[in-house]
């Protein structure tokens, strides 16, 4: 991914958990979407103090902080700028994706005004962040990472069925039950060719990913979240959206896919 974005970016930082949590402590930021704070907020008093007091030689040593006209150490503007637009967006899409045998990759991307901050982990406790000036940088984050192929839609036609149901057929193929996951979307009312080839994409799966749009809604105090999921696989790429208390579930092309996907960022 790094190859395809980095020409457009103005900074690229690297910082463990400790760095940003320690980060977020001289701003006075509770939380930021993407990190798991609480690992560091729930150690022992004296533990945290050791944690922090390392952390801030390793922010020293890569000249990221800098002493107030008080004494107090802070971040540098550049960093601050950074992690401000991360914790306090006006808007966030945040990616959720697994492939076969591997551990689920998140990715998110925090955007307030004109700037855009990728952030993901990179493993070991350590996450980048990214403020990027390309031009749509979630979409095409997202577009790298989900590599669709290049299908038009199966022709099976789309159904709706409860979250529970689809939870239930989730769980079957993940049991090697496929026959079973059939009869429980026809039993929901899916159309039995519809409901063969969803779960036969299940079971021959590239990647499920689910995207999600959060608009924050600073001035009327209501959040906004929209999204979807695409499993892309055997039997070509499917959508499902949820729609109250029902998953509605349609094969879709590349090209609708990518529309639905420019929809939200």
């Amino acid at each position: 991914m790094e190859t395809e974005t980095q020409q457009a970016i103005d900074l690229n930082l690297d910082l463990t958990v400790e760095e940003i949590y320690l980060l977020t402590q001289l701003m006075e930021i509770p939380v930021l979407l993407g990190v798991d704070l609480g690992a560091v907020r729930d150690l022992p008093d004296e533990t945290r103090r050791a944690v922090a007091a390392t952390a801030l030689r390793g922010l020293r040593a890569r000249q990221f902080v800098q002493r107030n006209d008080e004494g107090r150490w802070e971040p540098k503007p550049f960093v601050a700028a950074l992690i401000l637009t991360a914790a306090a967006p006006e808007r966030s899409f945040i990616l959720l994706q697994q492939r076969p045998g591997q551990s689920p990759t998140p990715r998110y991307a925090h955007s307030f005004e004109d700037n855009t901050v990728l952030l993901y982990p990179l493993g070991e406790g350590v996450h980048r962040f990214i403020l990027s000036q390309q031009p749509q940088p979630a979409r095409q984050m997202a577009q790298i990472a989900l590599d669709l192929p290049a299908v038009p839609a199966n022709p099976a036609p789309p159904f709706a069925v409860s979250r529970d149901t689809v939870s239930q057929v989730q769980e079957l193929v993940a049991e090697k039950q496929p026959g079973s996951a059939v009869q429980t979307l026809t039993a929901a009312g899916a159309d039995a060719a519809a409901a063969q080839a969803f779960v036969d994409n299940l079971a021959d799966m590239t990647a499920i990913t689910t995207m999600t749009q959060i608009i924050y809604g600073r001035d009327s105090g209501q959040r906004q979240t929209s999204g979807f999921t695409l499993v892309d696989g055997a039997a070509g790429i499917w959508r499902l959206r949820p729609r109250e208390e029902q998953i509605q579930i349609a094969p879709v092309s590349q090209e609708e896919a990518l529309a639905d996907l420019a929809a939200i960022t």
